[in-house]
């Protein structure tokens, strides 16, 4: 059965799973973090919602975790994709889960790709640790 879409007000959390996508020293999530990758993030990026309300929550989804940062749906609804009339949404496809859709692949256009990121990078933020 497909999920409602999710009210603007709401709020993901998106789980940095690899030191590589946390900078310890500012306490941030990086761009590295909301990139898309072919191979590992087909349907979307991934990130948690729903019952996983808090980021303590979404903190112990994964074995390891880095870092956790929020983002508002309303906020990301507004990025255009470059080059696509299309804007970003997220799309909940279970419970606790859902992903980030509309993100090009950083294979196929490194540049728009890179400029999402940096976008979603200045609208996180980190909650966790």
């Amino acid at each position: 059965m497909p999920f409602q879409p999710l009210p603007c007000e709401a709020i993901i959390f998106r789980v940095a799973r690899k030191s590589s996508q946390f900078d310890k020293e500012r306490r941030r999530l990086k761009t590295e973090a909301f990139l898309r990758y072919r191979n590992r993030d087909e349907d979307g990026l991934s990130v948690f919602l729903g019952e996983v309300d808090s980021c303590e929550k979404a903190a112990q989804q994964l074995s390891k975790t880095f870092g956790v940062g929020t983002l508002h749906v309303g906020k990301l609804r507004d990025i255009q994709v470059p080059g696509n009339e299309a804007t970003l949404d997220v799309v909940q496809d279970d419970e606790d889960h859902g992903i980030i859709d509309r993100l090009p692949f950083w294979d196929d256009d490194p540049e728009s790709a890179e400029f999402i990121a940096t976008v979603l990078y200045d609208h996180a933020r980190t909650c966790w640790p």
